[in-house]
């Protein structure tokens, strides 16, 4: 096989890979709350992050960017990309070494919250600060979401004082 040939078939090969991962159309829409007050859990897929993320919905009047699950969110929205969940993930229970603290996603919730773990058991859903957290699980916008942050920090440090240590590194 030459270069050009082999150049071809790289070329091929990267495009077919690529085009696996294409988003379908109905995941690029904005998440729609619509006009209903039901306040339903749903996951909706950000294309600017190319992540699921969480959103509070009220029960009609969505659209196609709306499903029950962050994996339902991944399966719709990545084809062809591996399932993984991060955002719908049970903060870790157990103690085992030192405690350490970090936040985790509440989906019920649709928001960010402060817990204590022994420092082996981690999952994905494990951040160093609530924006962070907020950040990568909620649809919430920026500036709301800053200012729930400074709101629960401020109630842990009230609680815990500076007796606590952080997580070591963030989400695998």
């Amino acid at each position: 096989m030459n270069i050009a040939n082999f150049l071809i078939l790289i070329g091929f090969l990267v495009s077919a890979h690529a085009a696996s991962y294409q988003t379908p159309p109905g995941c690029l829409k904005l998440p729609a709350v619509g006009p209903c007050k039901a306040k339903l859990p749903r996951w909706y897929y950000d294309p600017s992050n190319k992540k699921c993320k969480a959103f509070i919905y009220g029960g009609c009047g969505g659209n196609s960017n709306n499903f029950h699950t962050e994996v339902k969110c991944q399966e719709a929205c990545l084809p062809g990309a591996p399932v993984r969940p991060v955002c719908s993930l049970k903060p870790p229970k157990g103690k085992c070494g030192r405690r350490v603290y970090s936040w985790a996603f509440d989906s019920n919730a649709g928001r960010c919250g402060f817990f204590l773990h022994g420092e082996c058991k981690r999952n994905a859903n494990s951040f160093r600060s609530c924006l962070e957290c907020m950040g990568r699980c909620s649809g919430m916008q920026p500036g709301k979401a800053q200012k729930l942050c400074l709101k629960l920090t401020a109630e842990v440090i009230e609680k815990y004082g500076n007796r606590l240590r952080p997580i070591v590194g963030g989400p695998e």
